[in-house]
């Protein structure tokens, strides 16, 4: 691959948001896209890069204002010149993670409204906002009391989902 490809700044972070080191990349946005229905971007993003021995899988990479989450990688032509990652681009807007003391920090949310709650029955209880949030930027661990701001709405917390925190990605209900 040519140097001059290689265009994008990214910053190597683990899931504490850490930086482990910085590398030139050529991103690839998915060709297509299905509908957003959570944090997670439905299409892979593919990032071109040169070979680094601390690159693997779960591992974030942040650049230009998004966030990536690395899904694999792969040497495809097996000539040791560039990796190829498959990531998942997670897109959210920004917020504030408000904790019960008052200490603030920014975010990145997606807010997805009237999703079911299915109650320990099987049966939908009802309805509630499902906020996602990457796990590298949560603050702490989830207290009662915590909200999180967008776009001058305010969404306190009552806890996490059933699917709440799978390292990547937190989500809670609102």
């Amino acid at each position: 691959m040519r140097a001059g490809r290689m265009n994008s700044r990214l910053r190597i972070l683990d899931a504490s948001g850490v930086e482990l080191g910085r590398i030139w990349a050529d991103v690839r946005p998915p060709l297509e896209v299905g509908e957003q229905s959570g944090l997670r971007e439905s299409g892979q993003t593919k990032v071109l890069v040169r070979p680094r021995a601390i690159l693997r899988p779960g591992l974030f990479l942040e650049g230009h204002g998004q966030l990536f989450v690395i899904d694999g990688q792969g040497d495809r032509l097996s000539r040791h010149q560039d990796v190829h990652l498959s990531c998942t681009r997670l897109v959210g807007r920004n917020g504030v993670y408000r904790r019960y003391g008052g200490d603030e920090s920014p975010v990145r949310v997606h807010v997805s409204r009237n999703t079911p709650h299915v109650g320990l029955s099987g049966q939908v209880m009802d309805y509630r906002y499902r906020v996602d949030i990457p796990a590298l930027d949560q603050p702490a661990p989830w207290q009662p009391g915590d909200m999180i701001l967008l776009d001058g709405t305010e969404y306190p917390l009552t806890g996490l989902a059933e699917d709440g925190d799978d390292g990547t990605v937190v989500t809670f209900t609102s």
